[in-house]
């Protein structure tokens, strides 16, 4: 049994957690799914057949025409960009816009296919505060810190230990640090 190719179509772009866009040469609008129309905020009589500049807000176009452009030239894109979702406020989506080349190799569209990415986003911000803090915490106290990997190589410590020490971080390293412990206490755990 074959299934039939606009059937798989429209099984992705229905299962597709994101915008899923085709805009023409003239970047207007010939297909939007679902989710695009929900991202948007929009009916299909309010975006299909209209020019990207008539359905985004100003500032949005103007950020990815250039990208626009670039595909139209036959160039595969990929960025990340703010979009409004009317309930859910500014999100981060990945875009990726490829090319519709005919036989000749002329560029007649561009596919969009956005993915919000805000969830990972949000998470590795919060990673990174988090390391923020947990660095602001080691510096500030007198003890000498470091962390280990799982073979117990050195992977990084605080600056205490380099005073302490009088060594460099690239110094102490992997197994750097047994140097400056004195010849007889060197035996590293295996």
């Amino acid at each position: 049994m074959r299934i039939e190719p606009s059937r798989v179509l429209d099984l992705i772009s229905r299962g597709f957690p994101g915008p899923i866009l085709y805009i023409n040469h003239d970047m207007r609008y010939l297909y939007a799914n679902d989710a695009a129309m929900e991202w948007y905020g929009l009916k299909p009589e309010e975006m299909i057949g209209k020019a990207v500049s008539e359905v985004i807000d100003a500032e949005a176009y103007q950020k990815r025409e250039p990208y626009l452009r670039r595909t139209l030239a036959g160039e595969k894109v990929k960025f990340v960009a703010s979009l409004k979702h009317p309930k859910l406020g500014y999100r981060y989506l990945e875009h990726t816009y490829e090319p519709d080349f005919d036989e000749k190799g002329n560029v007649l569209g561009i596919f969009v296919l956005a993915y919000d990415l805000t969830d990972q986003k949000l998470a590795e911000d919060k990673a990174r505060l988090n390391e923020s803090r947990y660095k602001t915490l080691t510096e500030m106290m007198p003890q000498l810190i470091w962390e280990t990997d799982a073979e117990g190589n050195v992977t990084w410590m605080n600056d205490n230990w380099m005073s302490a020490t009088g060594t460099t971080l690239e110094a102490n390293l992997g197994d750097g640090w047994l140097n400056v412990l004195h010849p007889d206490d060197r035996h590293k755990p295996s």
